[in-house]
């Protein structure tokens, strides 16, 4: 399961651009929306199917509308990461772009084959590699919600050559480069976020995955919020069973400096 920039689509709502009726009082904008820009440091708190601690240094409305750069530390079942890039989350676009390191506990490379199974990346020693990545989401008002995106690039550093690899973090099998699309619709009701995702994973050489589901938050108070995504391959070059999903759940806690009620 993965977590990704669509979580942080979820809560931030987009560009949060509803608007009121003449007679009624306008929605109140979010926490994190109000207060000054200013330099800040800001932490997340994630813990779930994965478990995650991020570290932000920028300029800006934290967690909202700012510029700076982004670390963090990812652990679950099958693997940890490391990782630290820039960041410019600008509402409707939300621009990431960074370096990735890998540690696989239960998958590594095999050879060069038009199909895998699971059971050949379980059997080959465990591969740590590195990743660059680049990632741009966002989303925009559409009737009763938000339309939301997410395209990603990623390529492996140190994947020798005739290799492939089961890509821990978007699940799918690479020779080395891959770029995915996502699109989806959420419907908002209160502090509900509910709607379908759609998933295309171009893998060179290997064919295509597209996966299909649903993603869902809830936001339970100014710095507490649950999310989460899953996504059900419908097809595949590979057949990697449940590994092939693509998703997360997580309930997060969100700080920062400078905020008016922490």
């Amino acid at each position: 399961m993965k977590h990704g920039a669509w979580l942080a689509l979820l809560c931030a709502g987009a560009a949060s651009a509803q608007t009121a009726a003449p007679e009624e009082v306008p929605p109140e904008p979010s926490y994190w929306a109000q207060g000054q820009a200013r330099p800040f440091l800001a932490l997340d708190a994630e813990a779930g199917a994965h478990v995650r601690a991020i570290a932000s240094l920028g300029y800006g409305k934290p967690h909202w509308f700012w510029a700076g750069a982004e670390a963090y530390a990812f652990e679950t079942l099958d693997f940890g990461a490391l990782y630290a890039g820039l960041r410019a989350s600008l509402l409707v676009a939300d621009l990431q772009l960074g370096v990735r390191r890998i540690y696989s506990r239960t998958h590594g490379s095999v050879g060069n084959a038009p199909t895998h199974s699971l059971a050949a990346f379980e059997a080959a020693p465990n591969a740590d590699y590195t990743t660059l990545t680049a990632d741009l989401s966002g989303g925009v008002p559409a009737p009763g919600g938000y339309a939301i995106y997410e395209f990603e690039a990623l390529h492996v550093t140190d994947l020798a050559d005739g290799q492939e690899l089961l890509e821990e973090w978007d699940h799918v099998v690479t020779r080395g480069s891959l770029l995915a699309g996502r699109l989806g619709y959420l419907y908002q009701w209160k502090q509900l976020k509910i709607g379908p995702m759609g998933d295309l994973t171009a893998t060179f050489g290997r064919g295509n995955t597209v996966r299909i589901g649903g993603v869902a938050s809830f936001t339970l108070t100014d710095h507490l919020d649950i999310a989460g995504l899953l996504l059900i391959p419908v097809r595949s070059p590979d057949d990697l069973g449940f590994k092939g999903t693509f998703g997360s759940i997580r309930l997060r806690w969100q700080w920062a400096t400078g905020e008016s009620h922490p």
